[in-house]
């Protein structure tokens, strides 16, 4: 399944494989976003992440929709930010390229067979690569985003 997610400040586009009955990878390349106070900042990321659909035959047993993967689902999932390129206001702004690792819970729903509607919530141990910075930084994760099924 392809899709083209729109959330807060992100844009990403977005490839899911099933793996097994419940099991699939789903891997995406996009754009993430950072507002501050007085500046913005726009960077590339990569993210891998093997998602189980719990809640899939539940949903089934229930006759509720199933479609494009519409169930809650557990994953592990590695966010890399990478400094290719980033549009930002800021003038001497320079991103040191980190990658993390997220415990996520989260539930996705059909809006109709076009449309998803996904939610995610967890928690994520980032590194960075930089020396002056903390070397792991723990984070709270929440993710609301709208997706186009192709």
């Amino acid at each position: 399944m392809v899709t083209l997610d729109i959330g807060l400040l992100r844009t990403w586009l977005n490839y899911e494989r099933q793996l097994t009955g419940f099991l699939t990878l789903n891997s995406e390349i996009g754009i993430d976003g950072e507002l501050g106070k007085n500046y913005y900042l726009f960077v590339p990321t990569l993210r891998i992440e093997p998602r189980y659909y719990y809640s899939f035959n539940k949903r089934v047993t229930k006759n509720k929709r199933t479609i494009n993967n519409s169930a809650n689902f557990i994953s592990v999932m590695v966010l890399h930010y990478s400094d290719l390129f980033e549009l930002s206001n800021r003038d001497n702004s320079s991103l040191t390229p980190s990658t993390s690792v997220l415990a996520k819970w989260g539930l996705r729903r059909s809006i109709s067979e076009q449309f998803d509607f996904e939610f995610a919530t967890g928690v994520f141990l980032s590194t960075t690569e930089s020396p002056s910075e903390q070397p792991l930084v723990y984070y709270l994760l929440i993710d609301v985003r709208v997706g186009y099924v192709f």
